[in-house]
């Protein structure tokens, strides 16, 4: 079954993949490096992991410079729009700076999946894996 990932505030959301490819180490790497974040401020699903999030725009700038320097790609042009790349700065309703063209969000559900799978159960803070 498909799931999708509660989204709070303003969220960073990864791929699995993406961070499986560029993390240091891996997807094991990650979690073991953020293990005290999980269920707190960080959960996932099969696919995707919110990684971290904030409440303001400044702290969201504080995030993508962090996510950069760690070697994740922020953004790219698509078809002469900016489109987020590696990651995806969203808030709670779907709104985005930018177009994230590898997720879907569900804004009056508030959560996000990956494009191209169906929204099943939803993985947040008081249900997180």
């Amino acid at each position: 079954m498909d799931v999708a990932i509660q989204l709070e505030f303003i969220s960073v959301v990864l791929p699995i993949q993406t961070i499986e490819e560029k993390f240091p180490g891996g997807w094991k790497a990650f979690l073991d490096d953020n293990a005290k974040r999980i269920g707190k401020v960080m959960w996932c699903d099969s696919y995707l992991v919110r990684a971290t999030g904030c409440m303001s725009g400044d702290e969201a700038d504080g995030l993508i410079t962090r996510f950069t320097s760690l070697g994740f790609t922020a953004t790219q042009s698509v078809e002469n729009r900016t489109c987020w790349a590696d990651f995806c700065v969203v808030n709670v309703f779907g709104v985005n700076q930018y177009d994230c063209p590898w997720i879907i969000v569900g804004g009056a559900e508030r959560v996000a999946w990956l494009r191209g799978r169906e929204m099943g159960t939803i993985v947040g803070r008081l249900n997180s894996r």
